[in-house]
Parts: structure tokens; C-alpha cells; sequence
């Protein structure tokens, strides 16, 4: 097998159980396994919902990450932003009278849930202005560098390819964002267990099943992929295309690897 390049991980890396003592055992057990990976290969990870039942403070750094939401180069110039979507929820780990506790507590007291917005749920979350910020910052310095762009968050930002009740909260203005770099070619989540597929403009996204529910997205009726036979393997082609023949796409499940 070629050496990878990456390996990217889109959160829910534990589901968390009820005392805290067990989900820590979960953990230690995921982290044994993963450690050696990542003491020769690059691993990325993103933050997901259930990852956060092992305090922010602890999870971080045992899993190498450089902060919470981040930017990596990738070869053939391309790079790969990872979002936090877990920072302005009612999980985020943050204090209510921080910055952050107070934006998503008045965030979700100007959109409560509803059928409009359905997304509103206590188990999605979104991005507060200082980290939309950066992501702008982030989206122009590629575009300076010409540097393709590959966005990874747990949340995802595509309507159309996860439910809309597994959409980040500020689904809407992330994606417009996104649409307007020209640079952006990819965006991938997990989150939703059934997976999806979606294009918008010139960005594919594509939320990667769960090995539970997950299946051959046969839930996503109208999704213009399921009338291609080969389920993933066509995901896998179109990421192929999207990417570039200079890359090749491994995938099992939640877990992505490009090599």
C-alpha cells in the first residue's frame, strides 16, 4: 500500500456513555490504536459532538490537535481547512458567560427550532464570528497562493447532502461563503449516519455514512448520485474527479484517506 499523505478523521470518534469514567475508557481504547498512526503519518481530526464528552482541554492535545479548528498544506498545492461546527452549540464545553457561550446562546434565541429551521437541534451546533473571521482570512490567503481547498467539518454546510436536521446552524451563510472562493472544491462532514451528496456550483459535498445506519444512501431518493450504481464507489470516483489524478481516495466509512 502506497505510504498515505493524511488521514483525516470527521469526529464522533467515541459515542460517550453515562459516566464519565467509561467514556474515558472508550477513549483510552480509540487512542491506543490511533497513536502509533499518528506518530508516522499526518492525522487530522475534527471535533464532532460526541468526541466532546471527553473535555475540550484533554481532547485537544491528546489527539495532536493545534487548536480546534486549523489549516494544513497539502501537496499538490492544496489545503485542507478544518472548521470547527461544535464551537457555538449547548455541548461546546465553554463556560455560558464566555464569549462563545454567550454568541450561541443568542444565536439560538434568535432561530429557535422550528420546522423553518429544523437544524436548530441540540445535538448540531455552528461557528462564531471569530472563527468565521478566520475562515475568511483563510479562504484569501488560498486564493493568493492559488492553493485548491479541501473543507472538513463534523456539521455539514451542504444543503441537500445530509438532513436537514443535521445541518450546522448557520448552515446557510457557510456555505455561501464557501461558494463564493472559487477555490473551494470539496467539502466533508460526518455527523448525519446516513451520509449524503450534494453540488452546489463548483463544490462538491459530501457527508461520509456511519458504519451503523450507514448504507447505500438509498434515504437520499432525489440525490442526483443514487440513480449511479455502486453507492460509495461512485462517491469515491467523483472525489477522484474532484480531486485530481494526482490523488486517490481510500474510504471506509467515517474514516477518508487521500494518498
Amino acid at each position: 500500500m502506497p505510504k498515505l499523505e493524511f488521514v483525516l478523521s470527521l469526529g464522533d470518534i467515541i459515542d460517550g456513555r453515562d459516566l464519565q469514567v467509561e467514556t474515558d475508557e472508550d477513549f483510552l481504547q480509540i487512542w491506543k490504536i490511533l497513536e502509533p498512526m499518528a506518530s508516522t503519518t499526518a492525522f487530522y481530526h475534527v471535533l464532532g459532538n460526541h468526541c466532546l464528552r471527553i473535555p475540550r482541554d484533554r481532547l485537544i492535545p491528546a489527539l495532536r490537535m493545534p487548536a480546534s479548528y486549523y489549516s494544513k498544506q497539502l501537496p499538490q498545492k492544496w489545503r485542507l481547512i478544518v472548521l470547527d461546527t461544535t464551537e457555538m452549540s449547548g455541548h461546546s464545553g465553554f463556560s455560558q458567560e464566555s464569549d462563545i457561550g454567550q454568541e450561541a446562546a443568542a444565536f439560538k434565541a434568535q432561530h429557535p427550532l422550528s420546522p423553518a429551521e429544523p437544524q436548530m437541534a441540540d445535538w448540531n451546533g455552528g461557528i462564531g464570528a471569530r472563527q468565521l473571521a478566520w475562515l475568511r482570512e483563510q479562504l484569501a490567503s488560498a486564493c493568493q497562493s492559488q492553493e485548491r481547498i479541501i473543507v472538513a467539518c463534523h456539521h455539514q454546510i451542504g444543503k441537500g447532502a445530509a438532513r436537514d436536521t443535521h445541518l450546522a446552524w448557520n448552515w446557510e451563510l457557510l456555505q455561501q461563503v464557501l461558494l463564493e472562493s472559487p477555490w473551494v472544491r470539496l467539502v466533508l462532514s460526518g455527523h448525519d449516519h446516513m451520509g449524503g451528496y450534494a453540488q452546489h456550483g463548483h463544490v462538491h459535498f459530501v457527508t461520509v455514512e456511519a458504519m451503523l445506519e450507514g448504507g447505500r444512501l438509498c434515504h437520499l431518493q432525489k440525490a442526483e448520485f443514487v440513480t449511479h450504481s455502486g453507492g460509495w464507489p461512485w462517491i469515491a470516483h467523483q472525489l477522484k474527479q474532484c480531486l485530481g489524478s494526482t490523488m486517490t481516495t481510500v474510504h471506509h466509512r467515517r474514516l477518508l484517506m487521500v494518498l
